[in-house]
C-alpha cells in the first residue's frame, strides 16, 4: 500500500521541489509557481502523515515505513506542513534524525490552539536530543525523548512505545544551543573547517585522544583522525592546501605539530618538528601571493612558520616572547599583508609580519596575568582588531593597526575570560565571544564593549574552546567545548537576545542515598556538589521536606539505616573531615550517646523548618574520606564504614565504638546481605576485596576474605548485591575502566566477561533487585547514560537512558506498588520508575 502511495507522490512532485533531501531545479520549461510547488508537498505531506504512526499487527509493534521515517519531515517541511502529526511523541522516536536535525524549519505556525505550541516545543526538546537519537532505537528514542520532555518541563507525552524508564520527576536543566555531541572525557580543542563538498564541519579533540569531525548543518558525525600525538590534542586550527584540500593542525604538548586532511583523516607528510619545548599554540594563515602557512607556538618562548604545502619550516623561529606561547590569531590586512597575533605567559600581545617574520610595532601591554585566548578579525569599517582573554580577568580589544588597546569588555557578574572567538551577527554586528563565569558563553558587541543578552547556559563543566563558523545557509554559529565532555553548537541570531530558558542553573548533586521514613514515605538525601547542607525530599514529588544543617563543609558522601525502634538515620562524610549522624525524622544530627544537648530550628530559603545540633561529629579528623556506607547486622546493630585515601574505618551506630579495618586504600565501599542475614563488606580501592563484617563487629579481628588487584587501576566505584542462588557479589568500575567487572565476595573469583556497554568512565554503580526477582546493577557514566545489567546473564537489560548531562551519583528505592525506583543525581538530580513491560 505504501509503495504504491509513493509512486503517486513521486510522480505528483513538479520540478523545483524537495525530494529525498536534496532541492530539484526546475527543468526547461517549467513554469509551476512557488506556490504550487508548496501545495503538492502539503499534499505528499497529508498522504504520508497516514502512516506516521506505528502500529500494533501480530501483538507486536510495527514502525511507519522506511520511506516515511526518512523524507515525510522533508515533505512537510517543504510544504508548509511540520505539524503536530510529525511533530509528536508517536513519531519523532522513528524520524530519521540527520534528516530532520538538516531541516531548519520549525513548527507549522498555521495551526491554531494549543497544538502548534507543543509541537515547536517537543521540536526544540528533540533538537537537544537529537546527538543520541538513533535509526535502529526507536524505543531507547521514545525513553529519552520522554525523559527530556520532563526536564523541559513539558507534560508527559504519550507513546505507543512502552516505556522501560518512566521519569517520575526531575531536576535537570537542558540549557541553550545544541549538542553536537560526546567525548569520553572533557573536551579541550575545536576548530571549523569545510570539506571538499562544501559541508561545514567542527573538529574537536578531547582527552580521550579522540579528534572528530562533526557536520554543523546536520548534527551528524562525519569522520574521526587518528593522531599519534603523546597526548591529548590542546589546540587546533583549520587551513586550505594550494589543491584545494582542507586540512587540520594539531598540536599535544608533544614539541611537534602534525597536518591531516580532513576528507579521508591521514596525515599529510610528516610532524612539523623543531620546537625544543611542548607546542601548545597553533594558527594557519597565508603569506602575500596565497602560499598557505601553519604557525607553531611553543613553550619554547619561540613561534615558527610552515609551509602548509611542503611541510618544510620558513626562515627562522620568530623570538621575542619570555614565556610559553599559548595563543596564535592570524589576520589579513587589507592591503593584502597577513600578520599572525602572538600570546602567552609573558603577559604580552605581539604582532608579526608573515611576509619578513619581523615583529611590528611594540608589544602590546595591559594585561597583568598569562594571556590564554586569542582572536583576531577584520571591522566592516577597515579597521583590523585582535581580543585577547587573560588570566587576570579581563578581555581587552586592541587597535593592530594602531597598535593600542581600545577597550576592556564590561563586567556584569559574568566576567568574560578565555577562551575568546570573534563571528558577526545576520544585522551585521561584530561580537566577541568568551566564556564566563561557570560554565556559560557570553556575546559582546564589539562597537559598544556590551554584553549582549544574558549569559548562554548549558554547559556543566568549564568551556574550553570556542569557534565560529557561517554555515551553507547562511547562519552564523559557535561551537563551543566543554570539560563536561560535550559540544554544544549556538544559532548566534537566535541566541543572541536573551536566554531565559537557559539561564536556569541545574541541580548539581555530589551523592545521595534513599530511605524509608517511619511514616511510609520514601524520601531521597541529596548531597550538593558545594554545599554543607543536605536537602531531604520527598521521593514520589522531589519536594523538600527538611534540611541536615551541621557540616561547616561541602559534603562528599550519605548513607541511610535504622537504629533500633526503627529510628531512620543518614550517616555522612564530609570535607570539614568529620562524620556525622542524623535522625531523619527529628530533621537533626545526634552524637552516638544521642543525649539531647543545644539545638536550633529556624526557616531556610524555601521556608521549610531546618534543624541542627551543636555538639561534637561522631568522627573528626579524618582526611581524604570518599565513601560511606551503612549497614543492619543480624546481630541488630547498624553500622557504617567509611572508606578513604588513608584509611577505612569502621564505626558502630549503636554503641558509638569507631575502628579502623585492618587494611588501608578502600576508598569505595558496599554491602550485601546473606541469605543468612549476615552482612559482607565490599571494597574497592588500589585493587578490590571483601570483609566479613559480622566476624570484624563482634571480634574485632576480622580478615578480608579475599583482596586482589584489578584490571584498569584505582577502583573508581563499587556495588554488591546478593544473587538468587545465596552468592553475594561485587561490581566494581576502575579508574580509567568503561567496563564493569563482578566477582564472587566469598571466593574472590572473577564471574563471567566485563559488563560492556558505556563508552565513558563509570560514575557510579547501585545493585538491588527486580520485582521478577532478577538482581541488577545501575550504572552512570560519563557518556551521559544510565544502564542497567542482569548480574547472572552479564546482559544489559532494557535500553540504556540518555541524559542532558553526567550522573555521579545512584540509588535504587522500591515504589509504592513494589517496583523499582532508580535515583540519580549530578548534573541534575531524576527519579524514574522502571517499567518491565518496557525491557
Amino acid at each position: 500500500m505504501l509503495w504504491g502511495l509513493t509512486r503517486v507522490g513521486v510522480a505528483g512532485v513538479p520540478a523545483g521541489s524537495w525530494f529525498g533531501g536534496r532541492w530539484d531545479e526546475p527543468g526547461p520549461g517549467a513554469d509551476r509557481s512557488e506556490q504550487e510547488c508548496r501545495e503538492v508537498e502539503a499534499q505528499i505531506a497529508d498522504e504520508l502523515a497516514r502512516f506516521a504512526r506505528p502500529r500494533f499487527l501480530g501483538g507486536g509493534l510495527v514502525s511507519p515505513p522506511p520511506y516515511v521515517r526518512r523524507h515525510a519531515v522533508e515533505h512537510a517541511a517543504a510544504g508548509g506542513a511540520l505539524d503536530d502529526r510529525f511533530l509528536s511523541a508517536e513519531f519523532l522516536p522513528f524520524v530519521d534524525a540527520r534528516r530532520l536535525r538538516g531541516l531548519q524549519a520549525t513548527a507549522d505556525s498555521s495551526a491554531s490552539g494549543t497544538r502548534e505550541t507543543r509541537g515547536a516545543r517537543l521540536l526544540h526538546v528533540w533538537r537537544q536530543a537529537a546527538h543520541g537519537w538513533g535509526w535502529e532505537s526507536p524505543q531507547l528514542n521514545a525513553n529519552t525523548l520522554a525523559f527530556w520532555s520532563m526536564c523541559a518541563g513539558l507534560p508527559p507525552v504519550g507513546s505507543s512505545i512502552p516505556l522501560f524508564w518512566e521519569p517520575r520527576w526531575t531536576r535537570w536543566a537542558l540549557g541553550g544551543g545544541e549538542i553536537l555531541g560526546r567525548h569520553s572525557g572533557p573536551v579541550r580543542s575545536v576548530a571549523a573547517g569545510v570539506l571538499p563538498d562544501g559541508r561545514a564541519v567542527a573538529v574537536t579533540a578531547g582527552e580521550d585522544r579522540a579528534v572528530r569531525l562533526w557536520d554543523l548543518t546536520s548534527g551528524q558525525a562525519v569522520g574521526s583522525i587518528p593522531v599519534d600525538h603523546t597526548g591529548p590534542v590542546i589546540s587546533m586550527a583549520t587551513g586550505t592546501l594550494p589543491d584545494g584540500r582542507g586540512v587540520v593542525v594539531t598540536a599535544a604538548e608533544d614539541r611537534a605539530a602534525r597536518l591531516w586532511d580532513l576528507a579521508t583523516g591521514r596525515a599529510v607528510g610528516g610532524p612539523l618538528a623543531g620546537h625544543t619545548g611542548k607546542v601548545g599554540a597553533v594558527g594557519v594563515g597565508r603569506l602575500p601571493g596565497g602560499r598557505p602557512v601553519a604557525l607553531t607556538g611553543s613553550w619554547d618562548e619561540t613561534v615558527r612558520i610552515w609551509d602548509l604545502a611542503t611541510g618544510r619550516a620558513i626562515g627562522a623561529p620568530l623570538v621575542g616572547h619570555t614565556g610559553r606561547v599559548v595563543a596564535i590569531a592570524t589576520v589579513s590586512l587589507p592591503d593584502g599583508r597577513c600578520i599572525a597575533v602572538t600570546t602567552g605567559f609573558d603577559r604580552t600581545v605581539r604582532l608579526w609580519d608573515l611576509a619578513t617574520s619581523r615583529p611590528m610595532g611594540r608589544p602590546l601591554t595591559g594585561h597583568t596575568n598569562a594571556v590564554r585566548g586569542l582572536a583576531a578579525g577584520v571591522l566592516p569599517d577597515g579597521g583590523v582588531v585582535a581580543v585577547s582573554a587573560s588570566d587576570d580577568g579581563t578581555v581587552r580589544i586592541w587597535d593592530l593597526r594602531a597598535g593600542r588597546g581600545i577597550g576592556v569588555l564590561g563586567d556584569d557578574g559574568y566576567k568574560p575570560k578565555a577562551p575568546v572567538a570573534m563571528a558577526v551577527l545576520p544585522d551585521g554586528r561584530n561580537i566577541v565571544v568568551t566564556a564566563a563565569a561557570g560554565s556559560r558563553v557570553r556575546l559582546w558587541d564589539l562597537a559598544t564593549m556590551d554584553a549582549i543578552g544574558e549569559p548562554l547556559a548549558g554547559h556543566t563543566g568549564t568551556v574550553r574552546a570556542l569557534a565560529a563558523r557561517t554555515l551553507p545557509d547562511g547562519r552564523f554559529v559557535t561551537v563551543s567545548v566543554s570539560d563536561d565532555h560535550t559540544m554544544r553548537v549556538w544559532d548566534l541570531a537566535d541566541d543572541a537576545g536573551t536566554n531565559s530558558e537557559a539561564g536556569s542553573d541545574p541541580v548539581s548533586v555530589a551523592a545521595l542515598a534513599t530511605a524509608v521514613l517511619r511514616d511510609g514515605h520514601s524520601a531521597v538525601v541529596v548531597a550538593g556538589r558545594a554545599d554543607a547542607t543536605m536537602r531531604v525530599l520527598d521521593l514520589a514529588d522531589g519536594q523538600q521536606i527538611g534540611a541536615l544543617q551541621g557540616h561547616t563543609e561541602a559534603v562528599i558522601a550519605v548513607a541511610t539505616t535504622t537504629l533500633g525502634h526503627g529510628r531512620v538515620m543518614a550517616v555522612s562524610a564530609g570535607q570539614d573531615n568529620t562524620v556525622r549522624l542524623w535522625d531523619l525524622a527529628l530533621q537533626r544530627a545526634i552524637n552516638e550517646t544521642d543525649q539531647l544537648g543545644i539545638w536550633v530550628s529556624v526557616l531556610d530559603g524555601w521556608g521549610l523548618e531546618s534543624h541542627w545540633a551543636i555538639r561534637d561529629p561522631l568522627v573528626e579528623g579524618v582526611r581524604h574520606m570518599r565513601s560511606i556506607v551503612a549497614a543492619k547486622l543480624s546481630s541488630g546493630s547498624s553500622v557504617a564504614v567509611v572508606g578513604g585515601l588513608d584509611t577505612a574505618m569502621l564505626c558502630n551506630l549503636t554503641t558509638g565504638q569507631v575502628s579502623a579495618l585492618p587494611f588501608s586504600g578502600a576508598q569505595q565501599c558496599a554491602v550485601a546481605t546473606r541469605h543468612d542475614g549476615t552482612v559482607l563488606l565490599a571494597f574497592g580501592g588500589f585493587g578490590s576485596g571483601a570483609l566479613d563484617l559480622e566476624l570484624q563487629v563482634r571480634t574485632g579481628r576480622g580478615r578480608p576474605v579475599h583482596r586482589h588487584s584489578r584490571e584498569g587501576g584505582w577502583v573508581h566505584t563499587v556495588a554488591a548485591g546478593a544473587l538468587p542462588d545465596g552468592r553475594c557479589v561485587g561490581v566494581a568500575a576502575g579508574e580509567d575502566d568503561f567496563h564493569l567487572r563482578v566477582w564472587d565476595l566469598a571466593t574472590g573469583g572473577a564471574i563471567g566477561d566485563p559488563l560492556t556497554g558505556h563508552t565513558g568512565k563509570v560514575r557510579a554503580i547501585a545493585a538491588g533487585a527486580l520485582p521478577d526477582g532478577r538482581t541488577v546493577a545501575v550504572s552512570t557514566a560519563d557518556d551521559g547514560t544510565v544502564r542497567m545489567w542482569d548480574l547472572v546473564t552479564h546482559q544489559q537489560v532494557g535500553p540504556h537512558l540518555l541524559l542532558p548531562g553526567v550522573a555521579r551519583a545512584v540509588a535504587l528505592a522500591r515504589s509504592e506498588d513494589g517496583g523499582l525506583l532508580v535515583v540519580v543525581g549530578g548534573d541534575g538530580l531524576a527519579v524514574v520508575s522502571v517499567h518491565m513491560e518496557g525491557e
